[in-house]
């Protein structure tokens, strides 16, 4: 940790009256302080009416900090174009000197306590542009200057992982009415992904103070008409991916253009760290998920320093997926040709891991409703659903439609293909098997030792066959379409093998088909937690049963 408050005194020293900012009251008038931008808000306009003369003016807020423990938001009023000057030759990290600045008393409920970083002091400092001044300091010790842009606004201790504000989020917005409420949050997270920002044209009603009296109602009624129609501004928005050791994809909505500029030019994919101070976080219904939204009262600490931080570090270099020293962004890594064959071949195509499908029925409790599975409340794990099957397309003429066929040698899923040209020609000791004609698949993995070779769907030494089956699922409160029925689960349900199930004619399928549609079961699944990259997480169903009575009027009881 950088020893802060012997270096603090040199840079008092630097100015000639420059003020700490722990040493700040009422009582002082148009002094001087020296710090650190660690925050800059865009520049907010207004109308001021001066002998019926209309003025444009703004205000530009930004925050301050000169040790470790004390930073001071500041208020620049003046006219639009000395702010705007301001705004566009200061940047967050720029160390300054504010000179003739006064304090006043911090009011709570108001817009500087509501609107505005939190700060441990309790003034604001009022600048304005025509008996203040906001000059650069070129302080020598640079050392103690970058110290001073990472160091912690809050504790590490008060910093929540992503994993945990993702449940916290979906516990607290069970009700949807309220989904739309967020809730601030501190968290660490290291940069993935930086994409394009966007622009749009926003519209905003300018502020019209000190109209005087001379002013008639004609003159303040066109003026409010030019108001909107002057009232148009480009905004843009940045999406950022953060990432920690709980959660690997977060994203964050920027829409301050000094920290989408900081993060588009400085911002490194898997190598930048990240402190969110007072970030509001929200369910987004558009988005499926959980997503967080700086806003004014939010502050980011790049490269904070912290043993928390140090280990986000090590995870990257050593744990996480990402390949080193490389510092493309995820889609265009995906998209290099080269970066496909060093990713590890899948063990299964779609299909829940063996562990997760032996666990005792008896020990799954949770019932839920097909809405709750929909909306994403439910959160990761096991549960019981009693509902219709309302569709299972079970008489297709294509048999692969519902029935998966995965690679003994690489695992991928192999796609169907025509057969061989030799394979209805008679030789001694081939067998003929007329029934699986048409049934022929093919890998075609680069890698897999047998890519490009055609396989009878029966051949178990190199093909593995199993049931792969899309099925709708109803109750009263909806229908869920992406629920599996799959390998011995589904073989059980239909009473059938895979072979027996290829054998069939379209009217026997059907006739299964219509044995299992539109009757109700008790449906144990197990599910992953909707997110905002996976909105509608695929429902594995792991058993399927014939409920008794009792159960289904108890669970409907229950919800």
């Amino acid at each position: 940790m950088i020893s802060y408050e012997p270096k603090l005194q040199k840079l008092k020293n630097t100015g000639s009256d420059a003020l700490a900012i722990k040493n700040i009251t009422d009582i002082q008038t148009k002094f001087s302080v020296i710090g650190i931008i660690i925050n800059k808000l865009p520049i907010r306009r207004f109308i001021k009416m001066i002998e019926s003369r209309r003025q444009v003016h703004a205000v530009l807020t930004f925050t301050v900090r000169d040790s470790q423990f004390d930073w001071i938001n500041c208020s620049y009023w003046g006219s639009l174009a000395n702010v705007s000057s301001v705004a566009s030759n200061y940047f967050i990290g720029d160390c300054v000197m504010l000179s003739g600045v006064r304090a006043r008393q911090k009011v709570k409920g108001t817009y500087e306590d509501i609107c505005m970083v939190d700060s441990p002091i309790g003034f604001h400092l009022t600048m304005n542009d025509s008996s203040g001044s906001i000059v650069h300091l070129d302080f020598p010790d640079k050392t103690y200057t970058a110290g001073l842009k990472s160091a912690l606004i809050k504790p590490s201790q008060q910093h929540t992982p992503l994993q945990e504000i993702v449940q916290r989020t979906f516990s607290k917005n069970e009700v949807t009415a309220l989904r739309n409420n967020a809730s601030s949050y501190n968290f660490f997270a290291a940069v993935a992904e930086i994409r394009a920002p966007k622009s749009l044209m926003v519209s905003r009603r300018i502020k019209i103070t000190d109209v005087s009296s001379k002013c008639d109602v004609a003159t303040v009624t066109v003026l409010h008409g030019l108001n909107q129609m002057e009232d148009k501004e480009v905004i843009r928005k940045c999406e950022l991916f953060v990432f920690d050791e709980t959660c690997n994809r977060f994203p964050v909505i920027l829409w301050n253009e000094d920290w989408i500029q900081l993060a588009t030019t400085t911002f490194i994919p898997y190598v930048t760290i990240l402190s969110f101070v007072d970030c509001p976080v929200k369910f987004d219904q558009y988005q499926r998920g959980v997503v967080a939204s700086p806003n004014a009262r939010t502050v980011m600490i790049v490269a904070p320093e912290c043993e928390e931080t140090n280990q986000l570090s090590h995870y990257i270099r050593h744990s996480c997926n990402r390949p080193s020293g490389s510092t493309q962004l995820p889609c265009e890594i995906q998209n290099s040709a080269e970066y496909l064959f060093t990713q590890p071949m899948p063990t299964s195509y779609r299909k829940l891991p063996t562990e997760l499908q032996t666990v005792p029925l008896s020990s799954i409790h949770h019932i839920v409703t097909i809405q709750e599975l929909k909306t994403g409340r439910d959160k990761k794990g096991y549960g019981i659903v009693f509902a219709l099957i309302s569709k299972i397309d079970l008489d297709k003429s294509d048999p692969l439609q519902v029935i998966s066929v995965q690679c003994n040698n690489c695992q991928r899923r192999m796609e169907a293909c025509d057969p061989p040209g030799d394979f209805n020609i008679p030789a001694p000791g081939k067998p003929l098997f007329k029934e699986f004609e048409e049934n022929f698949v093919m890998c075609n993995t680069t890698e897999c030792p047998i890519a490009k070779q055609r396989f009878l769907i029966s051949d178990t030494q190199h093909a593995q066959a199993e049931f792969h089956i899309l099925v709708n699922l109803s109750d009263h409160t909806g229908t869920h379409t992406r629920c599996l029925l799959a390998g011995n689960v589904a073989q059980n349900l239909l009473g059938v093998t895979v072979p027996q199930f290829i054998a069939m004619d379209i009217k026997e399928k059907a006739e299964l088909k219509w044995r299992l549609c539109l009757h109700r079961f008790k449906v144990y699944f197990w599910t992953e937690q909707a997110s905002f990259n996976n909105p509608n997480p695929l429902v594995y169903i792991i058993s399927c049963e014939k409920p008794s009575a009792f159960e289904v009027m108890t669970s409907f009881k229950n919800l």
